[in-house]
């Protein structure tokens, strides 16, 4: 079985990303080479580690970007949260994008956030991913324990 963790935003010892404009995560996720498999899942949650704030109604949307270059000029948006307003974005608050199948999925993966009717004053994400042929909600869980959330 392959089982592999990953984070999108930050870095293993600080896995936040700050958002208040709109950006691309910090870590971009090279996957080719990985042999991840037409049926393997892919399942990334997002979760809100600080609470979000801004002086008028703002909100986010974040996107699941993939390309087959490092520099995202042909991505394809694989998945999109909601547009969440700002007072849903508090601590704890989980973005789930369910299960990808491999197939997909090209050589590169990203999140992108786009903040709307901002910027936001404060606020932070992580998103964190599972690489598995049985990606199941303990799995993701366990990821976000794993860097200390």
């Amino acid at each position: 079985m392959l089982d592999k963790n990953f984070i999108l935003t930050g870095t293993a010892r600080n896995p936040e990303q700050a958002v208040t404009a709109s950006a691309a995560t910090t870590n971009v996720r090279k996957l080719d080479g990985m042999e991840i498999g037409d049926d393997e899942l892919i399942q990334i949650v997002g979760e809100v580690t600080e609470t979000f704030t801004a002086a008028g109604a703002a909100t986010l949307k974040v996107d699941l970007e993939t390309d087959d270059a490092e520099g995202f000029g042909t991505k394809a948006v694989i998945r999109s949260s909601a547009v969440i307003p700002k007072a849903t974005l508090v601590k704890g608050y989980k973005i789930p994008f369910g299960r990808i199948p491999g197939r997909l999925l090209k050589d590169y993966l990203r999140g992108y956030f786009t903040v709307a009717t901002g910027p936001m004053t404060a606020g932070k994400i992580i998103l964190v991913g599972v690489i598995s042929d049985q990606t199941n909600g303990a799995e993701v869980a366990e990821a976000l324990k794993a860097y200390g959330h």
